[in-house]
């Protein structure tokens, strides 16, 4: 009796919202908070998680706002 392993498929990675935050402001820094809150509603995002992330990146706090290679990552 011979078992056989099945390998599973390795999960997806899924990026941070800080990632995530990252790409949907950088794409349009000029954006007001509505239309950065409703594209993060779109993806699922917490609307806390979005309210603090736009909040770090407008005023500066986010590594993003000083590193200009994450705002690309």
């Amino acid at each position: 009796m011979t078992t056989e392993k099945k390998s599973k498929p390795a999960p997806a990675k899924k990026e941070s919202p800080f990632a995530q935050a990252r790409k949907i402001y950088w794409a349009n820094p000029r954006q007001d908070r509505a239309t950065f809150l409703a594209a993060c509603a779109a993806i699922q995002m917490n609307v806390a998680t979005a309210k603090t992330r736009f909040y770090c990146l407008t005023t500066g706090r986010d590594a993003s706002c000083k590193d200009e290679a994450l705002r690309t990552a």
